[in-house]
């Protein structure tokens, strides 16, 4: 994985790979772990079933979060980003603030509940 760096248009010939870490086996090691960036989003358990996306704009962090469960999912997560933590609902339009936050240096730990199938944006930033 190379992270902010493209290999779309490679005119100049092959890349330089200088500044990567190269694991010369398909294993995830220590080495490996060390070499990426911290996770934007971490759970207290881990939960296949909740994806999510995130986008991180000049004032703000989205997040989109989806249960693909037909049961209701319960984490505590740990986002990365500073601010007011609030939820958009997409169906209404409405804004609302997230109760049980706790902000961290650089990142914000919530609870996250999501019923079969829900989709919910958690963004983090400013007031909208």
């Amino acid at each position: 994985m190379v992270v902010d760096r493209t290999f779309l248009h490679p005119e100049a010939g092959a890349p330089d790979l200088t500044f990567a870490t190269l694991e010369p086996t398909p294993e995830i090691t220590a080495r490996v772990v060390a070499a990426l960036p911290p996770p934007d989003v971490k759970l207290d358990a881990a939960c296949p079933q909740v994806k999510y996306i995130h986008r991180s704009l000049k004032d703000g962090e989205i997040y989109f979060f989806f249960n693909e469960s037909n049961q209701t999912q319960t984490r505590a997560a740990t986002l990365a980003g500073a601010g007011r933590v609030q939820v958009w609902d997409a169906a209404s339009g409405t804004i609302h603030p997230l109760a049980g936050v706790a902000q961290g240096a650089g990142s914000v730990a919530l609870p996250l509940t999501l019923t079969n199938y829900e989709a919910r944006f958690v963004v983090i930033g400013g007031a909208p």
